[in-house]
């Protein structure tokens, strides 16, 4: 499942493409300076986030499965 900060990631610097596009070189700067740092905000945090939900070095990854009728999600453990 794509997550907000992907798609967002593809959708932000497409929007700024086709306002460009339409508005030529009426584009105020500010709105260029909103859109880079708002790509620039969604890096970060994405990259934040990989970094904080990250498996340990010695973890393994237990997928999800099935016990007793309920789905149990995928985890890290302890090697």
């Amino acid at each position: 499942m794509l997550r907000f900060s992907e798609i967002s990631l593809f959708l932000v610097p497409l929007a700024l493409f086709v306002t460009w596009r339409v508005l030529g070189s009426r584009t105020p700067p500010a709105l260029v300076w909103s859109a880079l740092t708002l790509i620039v905000l969604l890096a970060v945090g994405t990259v934040w986030f990989g970094l904080s939900n990250r498996l340990g070095r010695r973890d393994v990854y237990v997928p999800a499965h099935v016990e007793d009728g309920r789905i149990v999600p995928g985890r890290g453990v302890q090697k």
